[in-house]
């Protein structure tokens, strides 16, 4: 757990805890115990909802990242919109089998003038197994054109993201207002999204018109990934090990990100 401040990117607090341990009575002693007789205007969070009361009581402006309100969006968005591509792609490869079997059998026998005597028996099924291709095909881009529009989701996705680019936190409310209001005519991933959204709306725009307030929490997951990446998480073999990791490049963090020193560090500054 972590406590940056925004302006001066200065680490506050730093702690690491088991899964087990991570839940709303550690938090909330976690931040009561590093923000006590701090200056306190708001705390930037990822969402979670444990945070609401704790920050509510602390008398802190909660302001929630939008970056991954708009993850929990685009992560099913992406599911659904892939699985729709591939619909496509199939149907696009259904009809050139089609139509490369509707080339055969034109080929098939040779062309005669007039109706096809109904003696000839094979010439007929030859053409109605034509038809029937025809017809799939006919089938197959009429289903396309209607995932097609299904597509057109993105639409929905940048007017939702035109909400926190607002100049206004008056004209963010009237833009989400104008989308909700439409949320039964839009796919039912944009409607379930707008309305968790509505709950959590004056949280989300705390940011538009006060440049004090940052739009994400992006600083605290640079520390982390400055301090512990990803590809670096599992090759330790004791927690030993893991936080004297951590407080090297804390002081590197210090060095580079506060004081904007790119001078090689000497070990036996304090920081």
């Amino acid at each position: 757990m972590t406590l940056i401040d925004v302006h001066t990117k200065l680490i506050i607090a730093d702690t690491l805890v088991t899964e087990k341990e991570f839940n709303e009575t550690t938090i909330k002693n976690f931040l009561e115990s590093n923000l006590k007789n701090k200056k306190l205007k708001s705390i930037t969070t990822d969402g979670r909802n444990t945070y609401n009361n704790i920050i509510k009581a602390l008398k802190a402006v909660h302001h929630r990242c939008f970056f991954h309100q708009m993850q929990n969006l685009m992560t099913p968005l992406q599911k659904h919109t892939n699985k729709l591509n591939r619909k496509i792609q199939t149907n696009k490869n259904k009809i050139e089998e089609n139509t490369e079997e509707i080339n055969k059998r034109k080929n098939k026998y040779p062309p005669i003038k007039g109706r096809i005597p109904k003696t000839d028996t094979q010439r007929i099924k030859n053409r109605n197994k034509i038809k029937k291709l025809e017809q799939k095909n006919k089938d197959l881009r009429k289903e396309n054109k209607e995932i097609q529009k299904e597509l057109n989701i993105k639409k929905d996705k940048t007017r939702i993201q035109k909400i926190f680019k607002s100049k206004t936190q008056k004209q963010a409310t009237r833009r989400f207002k104008t989308i909700y209001n439409q949320r039964n005519h839009l796919e039912p991933i944009i409607k379930s999204f707008l309305e968790k959204m509505n709950k959590n709306l004056d949280k989300l725009i705390n940011h538009i018109g006060n440049k004090k307030i940052p739009s994400t929490n992006n600083i605290v997951e640079n520390y982390y990934r400055t301090t512990l990446p990803r590809k670096h998480k599992r090759i330790y073999r004791t927690i030993k090990g893991l936080i004297k990791r951590i407080k090297e490049e804390q002081i590197r963090w210090t060095h580079r990100i506060v004081l904007k020193q790119n001078t090689n560090i000497n070990k036996n500054t304090k920081y």
